[in-house]
């Protein structure tokens, strides 16, 4: 009885530190965001906060030094994360608009339908686009089309992260004040674990290929 009591408490102390981690990270966004003058900050913040989760998914803690790596990883990210951040948003509002004109002025169902699939699979790839920046060194449209192969390649993985971040949106919406302590890491937590593990399984499986 008194082990398993010491494993409760040890299981909601390190729950409790996660969540203050979690709450950490927000700000170090919001920093990163606001160093970055907002339109620049956004990329590289967030690009930030999955290289730490990453971190944390590989040494099963966070840093004791967590402001330092994020700075760290801001600043060698910062031009790379905002030319694939501005491309990719770039693709995701031509594509939007198209939707619109599609929708308002063509009136075809048919090219309404695959416009709007295609912007599901730019959101996705869009999903995919940062965690394979932090794992793999390519040139810039390379970075797109490991992150479109990642996303077709694994499609239990990209639906998970749909229903985490589904799972996340929810929680923010009970808990309103979670918008502005913890909404960032708590959408990209779900984005970090699954990417992480669908290029781990497409690198197992290209090992094995090569085996």
């Amino acid at each position: 009885m008194e082990k398993k009591q010491k494993g409760m408490i040890k299981a909601t102390y390190n729950l409790g530190e996660f969540l203050i981690a979690l709450v950490k990270l927000q700000f170090f966004w919001w920093y990163g965001v606001l160093k970055g003058g907002i339109l620049l900050g956004v990329f590289p913040a967030t690009s930030a906060v999955i290289s730490l989760f990453f971190q944390f998914f590989q040494t099963k803690e966070f840093s004791s030094q967590l402001f330092v790596d994020f700075k760290k990883s801001y600043q060698v990210a910062f031009k790379k994360t905002n030319l694939l951040g501005f491309i990719q948003t770039f693709i995701l509002a031509v594509l939007w608009l198209d939707i619109r004109v599609a929708g308002q002025l063509l009136q075809n169902q048919l090219i309404h339908l695959f416009l709007l699939i295609f912007f599901v699979f730019s959101l996705l790839v869009g999903v995919f686009l940062f965690p394979v920046y932090l794992r793999y060194e390519l040139s810039c449209l390379n970075y797109f089309k490991q992150a479109f192969f990642l996303m077709i390649a694994s499609i239990v993985e990209t639906i998970a992260i749909g229903v985490g971040i589904a799972v996340a949106t929810a929680i923010t919406t009970i808990f309103p004040i979670l918008m502005l302590i913890a909404a960032v890491p708590l959408l990209l937590l779900p984005i970090s674990w699954f990417s992480l593990q669908a290029m781990k399984k497409i690198e197992s499986n290209n090992c094995n290929a090569k085996s």
